[in-house]
């Protein structure tokens, strides 16, 4: 019997009700589907798993479908077991790994969570009642650890020099002093000491996971304490002071990396196969063909490359699909399946490709090959490849090595077109291509000049920090350290590294309702997403309408300063949300994402710190008490290592400022009479240059990037304040989050964009 031409009859019934029964064309049918039929002799039955509700799901068998494309599965008792490449779930289904669509599966397969459609990449629905506090939400990209603070107007805020404002000129209208203040730890706190990093990466690998303790530094008495440098200190208040008076970048970016355009993800479902390059036109000509990819379910020996097969075809999800047929008059050769950011071999997931040539012909400027050869110099590639050896994955081990020469006839390529040109393209559907804009160019005036000095205009930052300019107008190499000092931050006394070894491991189940503890030995989860580098659209454009911006829109901009939310969860381990730490089960395939072990300082440790400021104005002065007191108690800071998993929340208690009163103490070795000085006029001498400099048409508290700011730093202890990485792929939006083509062939319309996370002003 020809099966191919035959209409398979489908009996289900509900509960309690009467036998039905359904009559479905066997070509319309998901391939899985038919592979496993024709496997069975004629008028054999197959079982097919139910739903949930206890009823085969007839809508999953229309074309495109299938037992697991359309329904919702729910994780009954969560992870059964870990396989190799399989994760066995209680949902009567056994889900390659590769399938889950999630980026976390200690978070993403908990018992209770749903998961989705899809038939290659399965989404997380909503959480169970397990992931606590999550229980029934949709995955939102809101909760995203970190969010930003907008940069004001069009450039940073600048001032005509000031020569008075230096180290050297006592200047009676200015204050000097030392403010002093405790800085008290929320959460459990990490600041490293040093760590002897191997040069050699292997080296560096080898150590990579040796367990890490807080820094420690004696003290004037000789007592060796833990200690946060005042280095630390003063990094923090330098990124917290450049964002609220909209300063410049007090750290230049890694030309190297961001002066380069940014790779973003195109998608096309065209596909052409290079012909020739003619020399007079300067132009490939390209031969559109449809590609038939080879899946291991219908080829389980593998398709062999260069053998030629006879094959019919099955269009699904976008893509169409050769599978065996002796019978069939239609043949191919067999290619080998390339993938990845560059042009890599892979078993996954097919087991090859046919081209069958057809629709027209179109021609690929040499300009546009340029380009695509020049995009493959940047050093994106060289950090994907770098992180794929550490996870010994063979992925990249059969680099082309004609990749970087450009093209060649035989060469397969994915592209969009215009007018019978070639606009971009690629090796394979899903190809990066070079944005028009950088992320140097999106921020450029708000990066510091490389000749400066104290006669040009100055933004606050660099006034109160310092900078390092390169050579004057004179040519004299000219630098400012700045006019605020900051001491070490002086904790409890330490204990040695044994007893620190003796902490009791800080893990889910344990330490639940702990206020306070000397530390604790602590395995976190991945303190990143997915590496991203600024190509997640809905996380580092602004939005647009709701929905993400694109590296090529008119007037796209960059979110801004980034700052991580504080979370915490005073029912969890040491005050710690669960699910942020390392889950020994469910993590073991990434075990090279994670951090090494850590010896954390538990909540409640209390460090003394001081900073000596000259010649500041009020403002200036009142800008530094803000850093630390905020808008009031909920205020919080982040410092240290681990602020993505809930490391590092501090709040600042007891700030005092003592103002030298007789300008002649600026000098000498010993302090001049001190008074205390006026905390509160102080920030309102801040707040009221800020309204200034903002046009003063709004109050302080209202305006933009100090809305969002505040909102940043807010957080009332003892509340349940949690935050994750995105958790489905798709969020990251670094494709369009739909497959309907338009004219270019590729689908970027503005609906397809998955929508962009909420500025952080507009959030609790």
């Amino acid at each position: 019997m020809d099966k191919s031409q035959a209409k398979v009859q489908f009996h289900y019934k509900k509960d309690g009700s009467n036998a039905q029964s359904r009559a479905l064309e066997f070509d319309k049918l998901p391939m899985d589907l038919q592979t496993k039929l024709k496997a069975k002799p004629d008028g054999v039955g197959l079982s097919l798993p139910i739903t949930d509700n206890r009823q085969i799901d007839v809508a999953a068998l229309a074309p495109g479908g299938g037992p697991i494309a359309n329904q919702v599965a729910v994780v009954t008792r969560g992870i059964r077991a870990v396989n190799g490449d399989r994760v066995e779930l209680d949902t009567q289904e056994s889900i390659q790994r590769e399938k889950i669509n999630i980026t976390d599966p200690s978070l993403g397969l908990q018992a209770g969570n749903r998961i989705g459609a899809g038939r290659f990449l399965i989404p997380l629905v909503t959480f169970g009642a397990a992931v606590d506090g999550l229980g029934g939400q949709i995955p939102n990209i809101d909760r995203n650890p970190y969010n930003f603070v907008e940069f004001a107007g069009s450039g940073p805020w600048v001032e005509p020099a000031d020569t008075n404002a230096t180290h050297a000129v006592a200047d009676g209208k200015r204050l000097s002093g030392v403010l002093s203040f405790e800085m008290k730890a929320l959460t459990p706190i990490f600041v490293p000491g040093g760590f002897p990093f191997g040069r050699e990466e292997r080296e560096a690998e080898e150590t990579r996971r040796t367990p890490r303790h807080f820094c420690r530094m004696p003290n004037a008495a000789g007592e060796v304490c833990y200690a946060i440098p005042g280095s630390s200190v003063k990094g923090l208040l330098r990124s917290e002071i450049e964002a609220l008076s909209n300063s410049r970048l007090g750290v230049l970016l890694d030309e190297e990396f961001f002066n380069k355009a940014i790779p973003y993800r195109r998608r096309s479902f065209r596909a052409g196969e290079i012909n020739r390059f003619d020399s007079a036109r300067n132009e490939w000509e390209v031969q559109e063909v449809d590609v038939l990819y080879l899946h291991p379910r219908d080829w389980p020996g593998g398709g062999r490359v260069g053998t030629t097969v006879a094959y019919g075809e099955v269009a699904e999800n976008n893509k169409r699909f050769a599978i065996p047929d002796p019978s069939s008059t239609q043949t191919g050769k067999v290619r080998g399946y390339y993938a990845g950011l560059a042009v890599a071999e892979t078993k996954k997931p097919y087991v090859g490709l046919i081209l069958k040539p057809g629709g027209a012909k179109v021609w690929l400027p040499e300009t546009i090959k340029k380009a695509y050869v020049e995009n493959l110099k940047h050093p994106h590639y060289e950090n994907h490849k770098k992180s794929e050896a550490k996870a010994k994955v063979k992925k990249y081990a059969n680099i082309n090595r004609s990749e970087r020469e450009g093209l060649k006839p035989g060469d397969l390529i994915y592209y969009t077109a215009e007018g019978g040109k070639v606009t971009t393209f690629g090796k394979n559907i899903n190809y990066l291509w070079p944005s028009s804009q950088s992320v140097t160019g999106l921020c450029k005036p708000w990066q510091t000049p490389k000749r400066l000095g104290l006669e040009d205009p100055l933004c606050m930052a660099e006034r109160l920090f310092g900078f390092s300019g390169d050579l004057t107008r004179d040519g004299e190499s000219h630098h400012f350290r700045g006019l605020l000092r900051f001491e070490t931050a002086w904790g409890p006394a330490a204990q040695d590294y044994e007893a620190e070894r003796q902490w009791e491991k800080l893990e889910r189940g344990t330490g639940a309702g702990v206020k306070t503890r000397t530390g604790w030995r602590v395995e976190l989860a991945a303190l990143t997403g997915p590496v991203t580098r600024a190509k997640a659209r809905p996380l580092y454009l602004q939005p647009l309408n709701g929905r993400s911006g694109s590296w090529e829109d008119s007037g796209v901009k960059l979110r801004g300063r980034k700052f991580y939310w504080p979370q915490a969860d005073p029912t969890g381990p040491g005050g710690m949300w669960k699910f942020h730490l390392r889950d020994p089960l469910l993590h073991q395939n990434v075990e090279n994402q994670l951090p090494p072990p850590i010896h954390v300082l538990g909540e409640g440790t209390a460090f003394s710190c001081r900073i000596h400021f000259r010649n500041l104005t009020k403002a200036e002065l009142g800008a530094v008490i803000y850093v630390l007191e905020g808008k009031g108690e909920g205020h919080t800071l982040r410092i240290g290592k681990g602020k993505p998993r809930g490391l590092g929340n501090v709040r600042c208690n007891s700030v005092e400022v003592a103002v030298d009163t007789s300008p002649e103490g600026l000098l000498d070795a010993t302090p001049g009479e001190a008074a205390r000085g006026d905390t509160a006029g102080y920030v309102a001498a801040f707040q009221d240059w800020v309204k200034g400099k903002a046009g003063g048409k709004a109050e302080f508290g209202e305006i933009e990037h100090i809305r969002s700011y505040d909102h940043l730093h807010w957080w009332k202890e003892g509340e349940q304040q949690i935050r994750y990485y995105p958790i489905n792929f798709k969020q990251y939006g670094w494709l369009p989050g739909t497959d309907l083509g338009n004219a270019k062939g590729e689908p970027d319309t503005r609906d397809g964009r998955p929508p962009g996370m909420k500025r952080a002003g507009e959030l609790g």
